[in-house]
This record gives C-alpha cells, structure tokens and sequence, in this order.
C-alpha cells in the first residue's frame, strides 16, 4: 500500500486489517487534522493496524483514538497491533494521542507478541492518557522482546492511575537487546505497582544497549519492588543507562527505586547520572537512586 490515508471526513472507519496477500506497508501517511476516532461498544480493541506484513516509511500524525473499553490482551493496541515475526521500520506518530485502557502484554500505540525488531521508531508530542496499564504491558509499546530496536520519544507523557506489576509506562518488553531508546523531555504521572516502572519494565537491558533520559520525570507513588524510571532482571553485557537532569516526585516502597530497580548491573554495563534528584519518602530496603542485589564484573 502506498499513498494517503484521510480520516478525517470518515468517522466510522475503525480500522485496517493487512494479510499476506495484501503485500507490505510502506509510504503510508495519514493525517488526522486533530480529529479523533472513538470506538465504543469493544471491550477487547485489537488496533486501528492490524498488521500480517512489514511495516515501514509511515507517518501517523495529528489523531486521537479512544477506547469506551481497553486493548486486547497479547498484543492488542489502540493504533498498531503486528501480529506476526516481520520488522517494523521507519515509523513516526507525531501528535499523537490515546485515552484508554491498556490490557495484560498490551500496548497503546505498538502492540505486538511476535515482533522483534523495531528500527527507527519516533514519537513527538504524543501521550498515553487512562486509568490502567495492565501487567507487562507498556503504555506506547508492549511486546516480548526488542531487539535491534531503535526509538526515540521527544515531549511525551503518560497521565494514568496505576500501572500494573511488571508493566511500564512507556515500554514493556521480556529483553532489549542491541537496542538504543532516547527519551528527551518525556514525564510519567500515576502510582506503579511492584515491579513496575515509570518508563521501562522488562527482564533485561543486555547486549551494549543504550537508554537515555534527559529532562525526564516521574511524579507519583512506587510500590514495593518497583521504580520510577527503570525495573528489570539485570542491566547486562555492556549495556548503558544514562539520566542527565532528571527527577522523581513521589513516595517510594520497600525495595522499590527511585530511578532503577533490578536484581544486577554487571558485565561492564553502566548507570550515569548527572544533575539528578528526588522528592519523597523512601520505604525500608529502598533507594533513591538504585536497588538492587549485586552490582558486580564492572
């Protein structure tokens, strides 16, 4: 497929299913003028894609989707739901925003259980906004694992009352290997369950992947285990979380983390802060900063 897409004089288109019949997506644009597409009376909302091919070269911008219900579970989403083992490259949502409920191993904007590889993917001005983020899900991009996966979020925000454990507010994932994700002037607002995160929730940042935040913040209460920014297994194999003017605003659980909550940082992998700093009560076996078990090969 090749070309525009308005909905902008459609309100009752609800969604875009691809097989494999139908061929690869690529230098698709669509424009929402500002306008929102509500989808009432489905409780389970696969997405608006749903997606048996590969994805690239595609810009959503200016859209609202809004769910009476929540996603599917298992790699339902408001906008992009990839149900099959292809790449998802080049891809954009500009302004961009979803009211509603994400669902267990669900994701706002890209859902996925298959998916591996996300390259190049962009999100500017583009918010989550709803009361839940159900367990391992994320709130922009739930899926079993990134890997070689590339994405930056540029002045987004997540606006919900609790995240799940093991979810996060922004990305829920089992492993992100060889990956590089960018979070620049990006804030998470709602209460997170143990192990969950403000941010990142997953079972380990390894193979030299890199995240950084920079002009980052978290407001609201962490239950025990969980983090503001960051709860994982391990942070591995020359992997690098840096923070550079960052802040948390909240009250924080028993072996909770103000900023990074996990079991390790080993194998000359690094957490770098500069100009940092919290606000709030901190539980027993808690941190500001890290909590962790070892921090060890370094």
């Amino acid at each position: 497929i090749i070309g525009n897409v308005d909905i902008s004089t459609n309100f009752a288109l609800r969604s875009y299913n691809s097989t494999t019949a139908f061929g690869n997506i690529s230098n698709l644009s669509i424009d929402g003028s500002n306008n929102s597409i509500t989808v009432v009376n489905v409780n389970d909302f696969q997405g608006f894609f749903i997606l048996a091919d590969d994805l690239s070269t595609c810009i959503i911008k200016d859209l609202t989707i809004e769910l009476s219900g929540s996603t599917l579970q298992d790699g339902g989403s408001g906008f992009i739901r990839a149900n099959q083992t292809v790449p998802v490259t080049d891809l954009s949502f500009i302004n961009c925003h979803f009211i509603g409920d994400v669902s267990t191993n669900a994701g706002a904007f890209i859902g996925s259980n298959n998916v591996d590889k996300f390259e190049n993917i962009y999100f500017t001005n583009c918010s989550v906004n709803g009361t839940t983020i159900g367990q391992d899900a994320g709130g922009f991009v739930g899926s079993n694992n990134l890997y070689d996966c590339s994405a930056t979020f540029l002045d987004c925000s997540v606006n919900v009352t609790n995240v799940s454990t093991s979810a996060g507010g922004f990305i829920g994932a089992t492993d992100i290997c060889n990956s590089n994700v960018y979070f620049t002037n990006c804030n998470f607002n709602g209460s997170i369950d143990g192990s969950g995160a403000g941010f990142i929730a997953h079972d380990s940042i390894q193979k030299e992947s890199n995240v950084t935040f920079t002009n980052c913040m978290t407001t609201g209460a962490i239950g025990s285990h969980g983090a503001g920014f960051i709860a994982h297994d391990s942070i591995d194999n020359s992997s690098n979380i840096t923070f550079t003017d960052c802040s948390l605003t909240g009250d924080i659980g028993s072996h909770g983390a103000g900023f990074i909550a996990h079991d390790s940082i080993e194998n000359n992998s690094t957490a770098t802060f500069s100009n940092c700093f919290l606000t709030g009560n901190i539980g027993s076996h808690g941190a500001g900063f890290i909590a962790h078990d070892s921090i060890e090969n370094n």
